[in-house]
């Protein structure tokens, strides 16, 4: 799991299979891979339970 708010640290954790969550990224038509953007870091906990990343 990668949180990450470069579009080249986004490319990398795509790169290596794992899921990125991408602080203040926007949704962006070529992104591939398993890319969940979010805007505020008080979503990142809801996010992570929702995608099963952490327990709780």
């Amino acid at each position: 799991m990668v949180v990450e708010d470069t579009h080249t640290g986004v490319q990398a954790g795509v790169a290596a299979g794992m899921p990125v969550f991408w602080y203040g990224g926007e949704v962006m038509a070529q992104m591939q891979g398993d890319v969940t953007p979010f805007a505020h870091m008080a979503e990142l906990p809801s996010l992570l339970k929702s995608r099963g990343v952490l327990d709780g």
